[in-house]
Order: C-alpha cells, then sequence, then structure tokens
C-alpha cells in the first residue's frame, strides 16, 4: 500500500485492531495482500466490480467494511466462491491457516 493509497482509506480504521494486524502481516511478507484500483477509489459506485476484481485476482479473503453489500448478504460469498468478511473475520482466518502450515 503506498502512501496516497492510505490517504484515501480511513487512518482511524487502519490505526489499530484487525486491520492493522492484517497490514503488518503484509508489510512482514507472512501474508499477500491484493489491493485494487477499484477498491481505492469506489465511493458509492456499484459493488460488481468490486467482487469480480477479487474472483479474478483469485483471493483467499475479500476484507470489507462494507457489511450491507458484501457480509449481511452471504449469497454475495455463494455466488462469488469468495470468502467475505470485516478484517476480524479476515485476521481469524489468517491465524488459522498459519497454525495450520506451521
Amino acid at each position: 500500500m503506498t502512501p496516497g493509497m492510505v490517504s484515501r482509506v480511513s487512518r482511524q480504521k487502519l490505526a489499530s485492531g484487525a486491520a492493522r494486524a492484517l497490514l503488518v502481516l503484509s508489510e512482514t511478507g507472512r501474508i499477500q495482500t491484493v489491493i485494487s484500483e477499484q477498491v481505492i477509489v469506489e465511493t458509492e459506485a456499484p459493488d460488481v466490480p468490486i467482487v469480480l476484481s477479487a474472483m479474478m485476482a483469485q483471493v483467499d479473503f475479500l476484507v470489507t467494511f462494507n457489511r450491507r453489500h458484501f457480509i449481511d448478504d452471504p449469497g454475495v460469498a455463494q455466488r462469488s466462491g469468495l470468502r467475505i468478511g470485516d478484517p476480524g473475520d479476515a485476521l481469524t482466518w489468517v491465524r488459522q491457516q498459519l497454525a495450520t502450515s506451521g
């Protein structure tokens, strides 16, 4: 994530908690993050490009703060085949993956 990208993301959400832990894991190379330009510039645009970008990138987990359009609608995950959750959900999943991979 470049400094310009961080300025577009809520610094408050990145400052602590699971989102920060995921960034630290990414910075240390423990996990790989994929950040679509569509996600960075998205305001109220349709959410379909975000899901399609995640599917095309073959991500292991789509992390979002958008509960209404992604997390609270289980059909999105079912139709896309993606694991979708908030940073806390993703951190739990990452920890499980790291624990089982040694």
